[in-house]
């Protein structure tokens, strides 16, 4: 995928990778950390990427996993937080 491409279809997606992290998150912020996760990740994986669908179908994945893992290191730092 080229930068352009890239850059383009990043900032169309961050809208939603925003409202999906925050319902897996329940919050802005954790939501804003983990939409920037999934782009760097993407951006770091852009050259094995072939497409604009193929970005996308990533994006969705991706930020799903990195919510879930957000979520859980929450959730054990607050276990030893007691």
């Amino acid at each position: 995928m080229e930068i352009q491409e890239f850059i383009t279809e990043a900032e169309h997606l961050r809208s939603h990778l925003l409202s999906q992290a925050k319902h897996y998150l329940g919050d802005a912020d954790s939501a804003e950390d983990a939409a920037q996760e999934t782009l760097v990740r993407l951006w770091l994986a852009k050259d094995r990427i072939p497409d604009a669908t193929k970005m996308r179908n990533m994006a969705s994945v991706v930020c799903k996993n990195v919510s879930l893992n957000i979520s859980v290191s929450y959730t054990h730092l607050r276990a030893h937080e007691t």
